[in-house]
């Protein structure tokens, strides 16, 4: 039989009087406190007796109480022979009262730790399940070769009450079935972490405020996942500088063949959902340092077939809108650069009912801008032989003009379906700088820089040399429209001062003397718009005598017979001969191309002579009826222009009196 298991030695086995008594009670007792047999016994023994061998740091102490544990078991082994008289473990468990006065004073000794080391030494193994009620130090104080060592299989493990568990699950893998939290005071400090050995920096990390950190293994932990502070995941990459700028904070690369669908489909999808508020949003406030642009999508291979940017819209308002506040003379609001020789840079159709398939409109900036244009086109290189502009309505053709230009709501120009070209205002040939003599629905026509040489085919060819206006027919002949040949032939008002006239009065050939107290109606086309201020006659070598007093009058009617304006009396004017200017009391707006009829009355007993043309003639008003007779009278016994006549009530006069006005 082995040596006898002793009893702890007060006060004299400190460091070991655990070990001793556990020898002590595994002489007699199973570990769930039941009596050993005394086979169990003596196997028992030699087990402690190996023990005590290993256990050299206290085997001085322990030969001691040899001989007393040795007499311990041999009392032990006459008991268990006599069953009968046996030591029964109460069912509580084994009292202090039962164990021998010397282990009561150790047990309740203040000095001993509280702690329960569990060890094994070599390949010894505790046989049997453990129930630890008190706390369990593993490996303490300090790494050392104890460890706390799972079987290579998933279970058994450390089960924690009855529902939790810890259990290696594979080579290098620590599992738990059960929910697994870090618990700590303190907000904003590491929670759970990894890395590799030598590493200064954990690789990633869970902090108590729920940000997730990862790094390297040194340096910073840079790229950080934190919940926003108004809701929603947010990813933070410190790492880069403008010098050494960062990898993308965020990459999605997928390994597979994504969908295609545009509701489902992608490597990445943003589903909106029902949410009525923005899907994607990519904000920046960087400033001129900003090195990268807000999004860019690439396609890097020539046999792409897909267009690289599709929207799919319906709704009430436009699928695609730029807001462009950016300032300078490169800030465009869309650049679109296309190196493709075979296809347009860009296409656009539409199906328009009421609107234009493409439609610029340009905003008064609040300052001048006179080079500013709602639409700007140009043709680069030299060699180049691109038109500015092509339209063609195919398959069938457009019964709807080719152009309409538009000023302020009204048509200024017009190019027809069939090429006919039709204009509001006037137009003007061989200058880019307008020449129109104030006139409106005019043509100005610069003297032709190159006379031509050659005959038309058809028709004629016209032109300006010299100020006379010249045509060229099939048959090489020139013509100059001079109507006379004369260098005044065909003159304007304008050309001698006046705003119109009756007549060029290079036709007066003649003086006539009107009726005293019959008023004369002479019809007068303003050739330029503006005011006028006078009214011009002439009067011949009879002069008028005997005036009634305040009975003589010049006056200016427009074509429904209001009086526009009148001069003072004419007694003193028309009493001498020679051109007459004679002032209206107020001046009168006329507008180009309009009719209006100069009424003169004069009472006297030899009234003036007036120029005519050559010949009294009943054609002049030939084809013209009451109220837009050339030259009439009205009416007899009249002192003084009324505010209103009825030009109805006119009568064709044969003399061709002769007036301007100026």
């Amino acid at each position: 039989m082995a040596s006898s298991a002793r009893l702890p030695n007060p006060g004299a086995d400190d460091g070991i009087w655990g070990d001793l008594l556990n020898d002590f009670l595994a002489v007699e007792h199973n570990r769930d406190g039941t009596l050993k047999r005394a086979s169990d016994i003596d196997s028992a023994l030699a087990a402690v007796a190996d023990n005590k061998t290993k256990t050299s740091s206290a085997q001085q102490t322990a030969n001691t109480a040899q001989s007393t544990a040795n007499a311990a078991a041999q009392n032990a082994s006459n008991a268990l022979s006599t069953a009968n008289s046996a030591y029964q473990k109460p069912g509580g468990g084994i009292p202090e009262s039962d164990l021998a006065s010397a282990v009561q004073t150790k047990l309740n000794n203040s000095g001993v730790s509280d702690a329960v080391v569990v060890h094994k030494t070599g390949d010894e193994a505790i046989a049997g399940a453990k129930t630890f009620t008190e706390r369990m130090v593993i490996n303490e104080p300090g790494a050392g070769t104890s460890t706390l060592v799972l079987a290579d299989t998933a279970n058994p493990g450390i089960t924690f009450g009855s529902d939790t568990n810890l259990f290696r699950s594979g080579n290098g893998q620590l599992q738990t079935s059960s929910a697994l939290f870090a618990v700590r005071a303190t907000l904003g400090v590491v929670a759970i972490g990894v890395t590799t050995s030598g590493d200064p920096t954990r690789r990633f990390q869970i902090n108590t405020d729920g940000k997730l950190l990862w790094s390297a293994g040194s340096g910073t932990q840079e790229t950080i996942v934190v919940r926003n502070t108004s809701g929603g995941l947010k990813i933070n990459n410190s790492a880069g500088t403008s010098g050494s700028p960062a990898t993308p904070t965020l990459a999605v690369e997928p390994l597979g063949v994504t969908s295609t669908s545009t509701s489902g489909g992608g490597a990445l999808l943003v589903n909106n959902g029902t949410n009525t508020g923005a899907g994607v949003v990519v904000y920046s406030n960087a400033g001129s340092g900003a090195t990268g642009r807000l999004m860019n999508v690439r396609s890097d291979n020539v046999a792409f077939p897909q267009p690289a940017f599709h929207v799919d819209y319906k709704g009430t308002s436009t699928a695609s809108e730029i807001l462009h506040n950016g300032t300078g003379t490169a800030s465009n609001a869309l650049n679109i650069t296309s190196t493709n020789t075979d296809d347009s840079a860009v296409g656009i159709n539409g199906t328009e009912i009421t609107r234009g398939t493409v439609k610029i409109v340009h905003n008064y900036p609040g300052v001048a801008d006179p080079n500013a244009s709602a639409l700007s086109l140009r043709a680069n290189g030299t060699g180049t032989a691109a038109q500015g502009i092509f339209f063609d309505a195919e398959n069938g053709g457009t019964t709807g003009n080719l152009m309409k230009m538009r000023n302020n709501g009204v048509d200024q120009f017009i190019m027809a379906p069939n090429g006919g070209l039709y204009t509001g205002s006037n137009i003007q040939v061989g200058s880019t700088v307008q020449d129109f003599g104030a006139g409106a629905g005019v043509i100005g026509l610069k003297n032709a820089t190159a006379i031509p040489t050659t005959d038309p085919t058809g028709g004629v060819i016209i032109y300006a040399e010299g100020g006379t206006l010249k045509y060229r027919d099939p048959t090489g002949a020139i013509y100059s429209l001079t109507g006379g040949g004369g260098a005044d032939a065909n003159p304007q008002p304008t050309a001698q001062g006046f705003k119109g006239w009756a007549y060029d009065p290079v036709a007066c050939g003649n003086f006539s003397q009107p009726t005293s107290g019959q008023p004369v109606l002479i019809k007068v086309k303003a050739a330029v718009s503006g005011t006028v201020n006078n009214i011009e006659l002439y009067v011949g070598t009879t002069v008028g005598s005997g005036f009634t007093a305040s009975s003589s009058f010049a006056a200016l009617y427009d074509m429904s017979g209001n009086r526009l304006g009148q001069t003072a009396d004419l007694a003193t004017t028309l009493s001498s001969s020679g051109t007459k200017t004679i002032p209206l009391t107020a001046g009168v707006s006329v507008s180009v191309g309009t009719f209006y009829y100069v009424y003169i009355v004069v009472n006297a007993t030899t009234m003036p002579q007036l120029p005519r043309s050559g010949a009294n003639i009943g054609s002049y008003n030939q084809g013209l009826s009451a109220g837009t007779y050339r030259f009439a009278t009205l009416g007899s016994g009249i002192t003084s222009p009324p505010a209103t006549i009825t030009l109805t009530s006119s009568a064709a006069l044969s003399t061709a009196y002769w007036a301007a006005l100026s």
